[in-house]
């Protein structure tokens, strides 16, 4: 069993997949395997995984496109390791972002996950700063402050079995998987850059309208209408709110009144 798996889902990048390959072959710990999921491409990727002649790396295939989501929950299936790692096919990983991982993942046994930061290729800022170096986040403390923006994170396998236990049929929406994990698990933030974070892929899902996006929505609060009801937390307004505009500029009108009904908030009138 390796020590860390990187799940790495990619869709029609070539130049991007190749720059996140490179940066994972430089990595300081060598016992990890990256799988690198195809998302059901229309130009070749397998090649790219070929070509490296290094049998850490393992190429696999969607059956259909289902979004980034999706496809990292293949990769979810097919893990061997100890701990993920998660890596977008367009940024890149600094030699230490595995063992760093490793090491803290190790040392911390109390925590179930932990996240270095991303470096903005842009300007070479850090989205965010961790006051002190370190910091450890439980479901308490979750609750109650803002979402830490973006950031890389590896967690322990039995994190990735409680995912796989939810519906693995969203798009895009990440933050499902680590809502729940907030509200169960402890995480430590490190101050230290892990990966550089690139926005120059053509197909981001994140920008722009994309129904299928807009269908994630729904299912988020198909499958924690419970906690919606029941947790107390400021960002979940926020969240509800932003999603609840989205589909109203959607015109998606009777998704937008499950939202009022959920949030009982008087700004989603």
């Amino acid at each position: 069993m390796p020590r860390m798996t990187v799940v790495m889902p990619v869709f029609n990048r070539q130049s991007e997949l190749r720059r996140a390959l490179a940066s994972l072959r430089l990595q300081t710990l060598s016992d990890f395997e990256c799988l690198v999921i195809d998302d059901c491409s229309s130009i070749p990727i397998e090649p790219l995984v070929v070509e490296l002649s290094d049998p850490r790396f393992r190429y696999l295939r969607n059956a259909q496109n289902g979004g980034p989501y999706n496809a990292r929950t293949l990769g979810y299936r097919c893990m061997n390791g100890e701990y993920l790692f998660q890596l977008d096919s367009d940024w890149e990983a600094y030699p230490w972002a595995l063992s760093q991982s490793v090491r803290y993942l190790d040392e911390y046994p109390e925590v179930d996950a932990v996240s270095g930061m991303h470096l903005r290729h842009q300007d070479s800022a850090m989205f965010v700063r961790v006051r002190g170096g370190k910091r450890i986040v439980g479901p308490e403390e979750y609750v109650k402050r803002n979402l830490v923006p973006d950031c890389v994170g590896a967690v322990r396998r039995c994190v990735v079995e409680e995912w796989l236990a939810k519906r693995t049929d969203y798009f895009a929406m990440e933050f499902h998987q680590w809502f729940t994990f907030g509200l169960h698990h402890k995480q430590l933030y490190v101050d230290e850059p892990w990966t550089r974070y690139h926005v120059d892929g053509g197909d981001r899902v994140s920008v722009g309208r994309n129904e299928r996006r807009l269908d994630d929505y729904a299912k988020f609060i198909e499958e924690h209408d419970d906690y919606l009801k029941s947790v107390d937390a400021p960002f979940l307004s926020e969240l509800l709110f932003n999603m609840w505009l989205d589909l109203l500029r959607a015109g998606r009108a009777s998704e937008r009144m499950r939202w009022k009904a959920i949030s009982g908030s008087e700004m989603c009138r």
